[in-house]
């Protein structure tokens, strides 16, 4: 853990500084502190610098499920039909539409 010089608690349980230059040493608490969802503030001397903020919705903890492939299918026969394009076909009508637009 950080020794007091380096880390000081601003509000109880709220805001921590970490000193720029001792940052490289003390990742493992910024890591500890933004997990728990408290700020940081990052300082050199007396100045605050940057202040670091864990995200209000963990992004990284989301479950990210696999598409619906099926679902998928469904939704572009619904749109297409069983018409299959030949390749290039996207392609073209993009190069066609900004033809049209100049």
């Amino acid at each position: 853990m950080a020794t007091s010089e380096t880390i000081r608690d601003m509000e109880p349980a709220k805001v921590q500084r970490i000193q720029v230059d001792d940052l490289a040493q003390h990742l493992a608490t910024l890591e500890q502190e933004l997990s728990e969802g408290r700020s940081i503030e990052l300082v050199r001397g007396n100045t605050i610098v940057a202040e670091v903020h864990a995200p209000k919705t963990p992004v990284a903890h989301q479950i990210v499920g696999r598409p619906d492939v099926e679902r998928m299918k469904a939704r572009l026969r619904e749109t297409w039909g069983d018409q299959v394009f030949p390749s290039g076909t996207g392609a073209k009508w993009i190069r066609e539409d900004r033809d049209a637009r100049g």
